[in-house]
């Protein structure tokens, strides 16, 4: 079956950008920058060769990746869509159109292939490293076409253009069923939904040129400066390398083997096949060789306009990027835009190379003190570890809950509804169809609705701990298993349980909660106390939940909660970095997600003395004046060493009179092990990978340690780093 052309991103790709495009174009108007011939050494899918064909500009591509330069071909270097011997499909046929061809690999029954053999169920090797990247008829199929292009390609009967259009659309094709989250560093262990879809292949439109200037497009398979040598002459030169320590064959080597073949068959390695790769490792992702690298490409390049692509927080400080550019070009020319304005943008002089235009690509990265959020099971009529009148008090105020949310859709569309309300349900909205198709996250039937609620805190939460111990009192609920804290809907009643805590010798925490989540079993509806958050708040509450609702270890609190915190602040942050392209809350939630980090440092400062302390046998009378000394020296240094470092302005003086146990594991509770978490994601392609990777890997064991193994995977040969650190304080 065929559902016409496939248009758009070709390849869920590391950095492509497809859908900066706008600002890419827009910031070359802007800056006057005219001509006919343009290089794209970087190319990646050709998405900025194929703007600027369609534009007029004459494009010269290059990549090291042999999948690229099957879509640089594709959808640069073709200027209309070839036609094919009619006697691929049947004898005596004259020439067929590119359509035609692709229903008939599409038809293609089945092979058992290279691809069969080593990355699905279906094959020997497969079953071995238990590699679910395609279904067995997928697979099947992918060996299929492959292998009748390759036959076509060595019989002389297909040109090589028209083969590597070819080897598009079955890239293209093989990337939408892959059992993976977008790379294929790894792949899901239970099969996703569009892995059980069958291979479809679409045929793929190349870009007819505008005018005679944008004919004579090229592509070339090499690195960057032999690319250049090759090409002469530039009126603009746009480079995008890799900005930091991922190599990109380790995360696309299943697509780079279809663009290449298997003959002969190459050696794989690990449990993801991984290919040799030694030549497509690029120094651009190497610390102490990417500054050589922009170098050499400055001074090989002859372009009279040179624009740089990168990211903030790549390997190359911005200001030895301008260092660089001002050596190799005219230095009063250097100009750098952010995303989201481009008027700061100035017209490039036309002696000598002109110097860099900066995209300001928004990075991951987030915070959390204000807007916590409670997990907690209701509606659960069944023996518990608490009271039945707790069970049926939760249960009624879950229904009404239930029973007055109205879809958002509806309360959106209502002329009542007051502006700023039907703006922040639309957010909602974005942010939870961004966490299901960017971030891999199960949203099942929550944030569908919205509920207005008489008050503007949800639940109080109780919380506590022995006095002279760092370990959480727990409560025990179905699904979920054992909790430290206890959500109260009557507020007397969350009193009354602190003072019978209190009463008992437990320090006891009592905080107001605007959000919970019930794991997907019920369709949590936004409520209006989450509303009161800002933008960037209210996006990260939402994925947060959502992280809850797709994965929750049973009796594991501490990881839930604090892993939760990660995923709902980096996927804010990419939300409004890489989706809305706003630049100030972009850098607003990378800020708060910094501080936040730096806020767990202090926690952890906090546990190591009160643990030597409850752990001296002193008695109970001198354990309480060294605990009242340990908390007040940390409030201190709070005030003193680390306030100073905040930037997001969210953090002001401790309460010193509050701080005890129960105070300090409620803390913990979200910001266990923070900076590991952010390991993790910078030793993966993005978030969703990450994510996805962590979850394969904890299954139904300990997740903190999957994380550990993940973490000492991408330390290797060292392996340990900083998942060696022990786990202490409030122990799972």
């Amino acid at each position: 079956m065929n559902r016409g052309t496939a248009e758009g991103e070709p390849l869920r790709y590391i950095g492509n950008k497809t859908r900066l495009l706008p600002f890419l174009l827009a910031g070359i108007d802007e800056l006057g920058i005219t001509g006919t011939v343009a290089c794209d050494p970087f190319a990646g899918t050709a998405s900025v060769g194929r703007a600027l064909k369609l534009r007029g500009w004459r494009v010269h591509s290059g990549d090291v990746m042999a999948l690229s330069h099957s879509f640089q071909v594709a959808r640069v270097v073709l200027d209309r869509t070839p036609t094919y011997p009619g006697s691929l499909i049947e004898a005596g046929s004259r020439a067929v159109s590119q359509r035609r061809i692709v229903e008939r690999l599409g038809a293609l029954s089945p092979v058992h292939g290279f691809i069969s053999e080593h990355f699905s169920p279906a094959g020997e090797a497969g079953r071995i490293h238990g590699r679910m990247y395609f279904t067995p008829e997928n697979a099947g199929r992918i060996d299929a076409v492959r292998e009748r292009i390759a036959r076509w390609t060595r019989d002389g009967r297909i040109g090589p253009d028209p083969a590597q259009l070819l080897l598009a659309v079955l890239i293209q094709a093989a990337d939408r069923v892959a059992n993976t989250t977008g790379v294929y560093a790894s792949f899901v262990k239970t099969w996703q939904p569009n892995a059980l879809r069958r291979l479809e292949l679409r045929p793929l439109r190349p870009a007819a040129p505008p005018g005679p200037a944008a004919r004579g497009c090229t592509a070339h398979r090499g690195p960057a400066t032999e690319t250049l040598a090759r090409v002469g002459s530039l009126d603009l030169l746009y480079l995008d390398p890799p900005y930091n320590e991922r190599q990109y064959p380790g995360y696309y080597h299943i697509p780079e083997l279809i663009a290449r073949g298997w003959d002969p068959e190459p050696e794989l390695r690990g449990k993801t096949g991984l290919i040799p790769d030694g030549e497509l490792r690029s120094d651009w992702c190497r610390r102490g060789r990417c500054e050589q690298a922009l170098r050499d490409v400055l001074s090989r390049a002859d372009a009279r306009h040179s624009l740089l692509s990168y990211n903030h927080e790549g390997r190359l400080a911005a200001g030895r990027i301008e260092e660089l550019f001002r050596e190799h070009g005219d230095p009063d020319s250097y100009r750098r835009l952010g995303r989201a304005r481009l008027s700061s943008g100035a017209r490039h002089r036309d002696r000598g190379r002109a110097p860099e235009v900066r995209e300001r690509m928004g990075t991951f990265a987030r915070s959390r003190i204000a807007g916590w959020h409670l997990t907690a099971p209701l509606l659960w009529l069944v023996v518990t570890g608490c009271s039945p009148e707790y069970v049926i008090r939760g249960g009624w105020e879950e229904l009404k809950i239930l029973s007055d949310m109205r879809p958002i859709e509806e309360v959106v569309a209502d002329p009542t509804t007051d502006e700023e309300t039907r703006q922040k349900l639309l957010l909602v909205r974005d942010a939870r169809v961004f966490a299901e198709r960017r971030l891999g996250l199960e949203a099942g039937s929550s944030f569908r609705n919205f509920a207005r609620l008489d008050s503007d805190t949800l639940v109080l939460v109780v919380s506590a701990a022995p006095e002279f111990e760092l370990r959480w009192k727990t409560w025990w609920f179905p699904i979920v298993g054992d909790v430290p804290y206890k959500g109260f809907f009557d507020f007397e009643d969350a009193r009354n349980e602190a003072a019978e805590l209190e009463s008992a010798g437990y320090d006891v925490y009592l905080r107001p909660s605007a959000a919970f989540s019930t794991l997907g079993w019920l369709p949590d509806p936004v409520l209006s106390t989450s509303l009161a958050e800002d933008s960037i708040g209210l996006v990260e509450t939402v994925i947060h939940e959502i992280t809850h609702t797709t994965f929750y270890p049973k009796g594991r609190a501490r990881f839930n909660e604090s892993f939760a915190n990660f995923v709902g602040w980096r996927g804010a942050i990419e939300f409004f970095c890489d989706a809305l392209v706003d630049l100030e809350r972009c850098a607003i939630a990378e800020g708060r997600w910094r501080d936040l980090r730096t806020f767990g440092d202090f926690f952890n400062s906090v546990v190591e003395p009160l643990e030597r302390l409850y752990a001296s046998g002193l008695p109970e009378p001198e354990l309480r004046a060294g605990k009242a000394r340990i908390l007040d020296e940390a409030a201190t240094r709070f005030e003193t060493e680390y306030q100073p470092r905040f930037v997001s302005g969210r953090y002001r003086s401790l309460d010193r009179a509050g701080l005890d146990n129960a105070w300090l594991l409620s803390r913990l509770l979200y910001y266990t092990r923070l900076d590991d978490f952010e390991a993790l994601y910078q030793s993966y392609p993005d978030l969703s990978a990450a994510v996805a990777a962590l979850i394969a890997a904890a299954g139904d064991e300990d997740p903190w340690k999957a994380l550990d193994t993940l973490l000492a995977e991408a330390n290797e040969p060292g392996g340990s780093g900083s998942s060696a650190r022990a786990e202490s304080a409030g122990r799972e």
